[in-house]
């Protein structure tokens, strides 16, 4: 009997299925999105109304069991805009939605944080208000919170360390 190439030979199912994962990314796109809603979140809870570094906000994440190392890229993203969908207005999605629906967004020319020094950022604080309640809307959909999810995720990389 030969040997078929897309068959597991000599390891097992667990390890061939788990070698295969990174060619169906999909698999992976849900629970990104609610680590980035998740991860946003948290900042939203953390972050200061005055003006703040990011080492600063780094600090406070892992107050709330953010790794830094692991979410810092991140981290910078959403700090420079980079939001996850249904938060901001775009192009894109503003077609399919609804004008009470597009008025819950943030505008797309409203930044989130403001930058008033290469290393401070700032929140502007209107953009949070309407930012915390897509969140809110997103997490009563979820039926699960997001402190829940990061703490899950802190003990699961706790566990395997």
């Amino acid at each position: 009997v030969e040997a078929n190439e897309h068959e597991p030979s000599q390891c097992s199912r667990v390890a061939y299925g788990l070698a295969k994962l990174p060619l169906y990314p999909t698999l992976f796109e849900h629970a990104q999105r609610i680590d980035d809603y998740a991860l946003l979140h948290t900042i939203l809870s953390v972050v200061p109304d005055a003006p703040f570094t990011v080492d600063e906000l780094m600090d406070a994440l892992a107050q709330r069991n953010v790794e830094g190392d692991r979410h810092r890229t991140r981290v910078l993203q959403l700090l420079h805009g980079d939001l996850p969908p249904g938060i901001q207005s775009n192009a894109e999605t503003d077609n399919w939605l609804t004008r009470a629906s597009q008025s819950r967004l943030l505008p797309a020319s409203m930044s989130v944080f403001e930058q008033p020094d290469p290393q401070v950022f700032q929140m502007n604080l209107q953009a949070k208000a309407l930012i915390q309640h897509r969140l809110e809307i997103f997490e009563r959909n979820l039926h699960r919170r997001y402190s829940d999810i990061i703490l899950s995720h802190h003990s699961s990389r706790s566990v395997s360390a």
